[in-house]
């Protein structure tokens, strides 16, 4: 070796076990070392589901969990009544708004709640594909989790997944519609309704739902139909979610394109919203969800 020059390119073979790492070194060209990959260096992604099943360390148990979960099933039960009183209603709202906030987002309890680790190659609508509690719609990912549709998804992200049914009330008389979790509100909207008693005080479930869509007005209206989406005449906003009912047909929740009659009666019977808020609401409605229309 002594005898050798530094213009000879040798290839040495060495290993070197360093502590506790296993890397090798296969050997070298002039004063290059080259190195062989550690068997730690590639680590595969987690698998979704056992990942997710762990309890996540950011999970705080604040000692009244269980309490507030009680509390949020004696609200949901008494909340979905038929003649709860405006003022009572209003109040079982603000409750059960902050206690789902907590379970759900500040103080995410496991019995609500399950961690996803984000793999290389998902998507929201992957995603939702892996839970079949979020029956498809991405709505309660991007709720909890503080998300818009655009956003990208980063491998190793944390996401929470919920695990209990999400359902709709909507009270007349307060103009307002809940989006429930547990039966108990998450989230409120105001809302318009129809005029002259034209809403019905039913249970529907959610049939489908159309973005852009273009409306078929009642004959007794005198207008050409169908109405084009974005149509001044069309009245049904950003986006229509159909409801369906054995002996009420025809009705739905959609947008507007008149944002001054919220919180009105002014409709021919749906439900509208806020554009800006109604695509919320068809981000996590499904077909055969539970929307409760109570006086």
């Amino acid at each position: 070796m002594a005898h050798l020059t530094p213009s000879l390119r040798w290839i040495v073979v060495l290993t070197l076990v360093s502590a506790g790492t296993g890397a090798c070194i296969v050997g070298f060209r002039g004063r290059e070392l080259v190195a062989a990959s550690s068997p730690q260096a590639s680590t595969p992604d987690p698998d979704p589901v056992s990942a997710s099943r762990s309890i996540p360390a950011e999970f705080e148990f604040d000692g009244e969990q269980d309490s507030h979960r009680q509390e949020r099933i004696e609200i949901g039960n008494r909340f979905i009544g038929p003649d709860l009183p405006d003022s009572e209603r209003q109040s079982l709202a603000r409750r059960a708004v902050d206690l789902n906030e907590r379970l759900l987002i500040r103080h995410p309890s496991v019995k609500d709640i399950e961690k996803y680790i984000v793999r290389s190659g998902d998507s929201l609508i992957a995603i939702t594909r892996k839970f079949k509690n979020l029956k498809g719609c991405t709505g309660a990912l991007l709720m909890l989790n503080g998300l818009k549709e655009s956003d990208v998804l980063h491998r190793g992200q944390s996401l929470r997944i919920s695990k209990g049914k999400w359902s709709i009330l909507v009270d007349k008389s307060l103009f307002s519609l809940y989006l429930c979790y547990e039966d108990a509100p998450f989230r409120s909207y105001a809302v318009t309704i129809g005029a002259n008693g034209k809403t019905p005080t039913a249970e529907f479930t959610v049939d489908g739902k159309n973005p852009k869509p273009m409306w078929w007005p009642p004959r007794n209206l005198g207008i050409r139909s169908p109405v084009m989406y974005g149509d001044p005449q069309n009245p049904l906003g950003e986006w229509w979610i159909g409801l369906e009912h054995r002996f009420h047909s025809g009705f739905g929740i959609h947008g507007t394109n008149d944002p001054g009659s919220i919180g009105t009666q002014a409709s021919l019977g749906c439900v509208r919203m806020r554009n800006e808020e109604v695509g919320e609401i068809a981000a996590i409605a499904f077909r055969g969800m539970v929307v409760r229309i109570v006086e």
